[in-house]
């Protein structure tokens, strides 16, 4: 009758630390998750100023940044006649070949093993 009993305390004992334990795991996996979401949330200093970067090289390269930010409608009427010439001279030239074309690209990784 004493095994019987010790037997069913400890069944109950077992029954309570398994409840115990799924709310442990419970709570420690919403723990878990609030975390997680939490370090989507914020924004870094390098988030915060993504593109600025872009904005002010293209800025910097442009030779008349007021004519930008009001273009003319009207179409561009002739250009430099040395820089055309260059323009196409090089147009022409930088062509490449079909030889160029049809070599093999080779692409290595690692050691070289020859």
């Amino acid at each position: 009758m004493m095994r019987q009993a010790a037997a069913f305390k400890l069944v109950s004992v077992t029954r309570l630390n398994r409840g115990n334990i799924m709310k442990l795991i419970k709570i420690t996996l919403s723990a878990f998750a609030l975390l997680a979401l939490s370090g989507c949330a914020t924004t870094s200093a390098v988030e915060s100023d993504f593109g600025n970067s872009v904005r002010n090289m293209v800025q910097a390269q442009q030779a008349h940044p007021d004519v930008s930010a009001n273009p003319s409608p009207d179409a561009v009427d002739g250009t430099d006649g040395e820089r055309a010439k260059n323009v196409l001279r090089t147009y022409r030239e930088d062509v490449t070949t079909k030889e160029e074309v049809d070599r093999p690209i080779s692409v290595s990784i690692g050691r070289n093993r020859n």
